[in-house]
């Protein structure tokens, strides 16, 4: 009995611990600046070398990213599916405003949103990394 009680204790104490270290390597970050960094570093080279954005372009493409973010995770957790569904129409066409504010073409927009749609659909990095979430 001595032992399971201590083996529960260490647990409680390790798991937190090996929660945070695997929370370390996500794409979660605690602040939108510290977001936009990571963004920067991880996509901004891509975006310019297989898009042929500008330097200035693919930060704008990134700053609209980060803008978005918050909506996107409000949607998968806080909403009805209706709600999704509408919200995530909107969001996608205010990113579209966004994108041609920058200025970018209409065929350059495209090539943006597929550029982040094959992101998501082969869950990795422009880089090449295999997973959104590192190991």
């Amino acid at each position: 009995m001595r032992k399971i009680v201590t083996l529960m204790v260490v647990l409680a104490i390790a798991l937190p611990a090996l929660s945070q270290a695997q929370l370390e390597g996500t794409i979660t970050t605690s602040s939108p600046e510290s977001f936009l960094t990571y963004l920067r570093d991880r996509q901004k080279p891509a975006l310019i070398s297989k898009l042929k954005l500008t330097d200035e372009q693919a930060e704008k493409v990134i700053e609209v990213q980060v803008w978005v973010a918050p909506y996107l995770r409000k949607i998968t957790f806080d909403m009805p599916e209706e709600q999704k569904k509408s919200t995530t129409v909107f969001l996608d066409e205010e990113k579209k405003k966004k994108y041609k504010a920058i200025p970018l073409s209409d065929e350059k927009v495209e090539e943006v949103i597929q550029f982040y749609a094959n992101m998501l659909k082969n869950k990795s990095w422009p880089d090449g990394e295999t997973s959104l979430l590192k190991q």
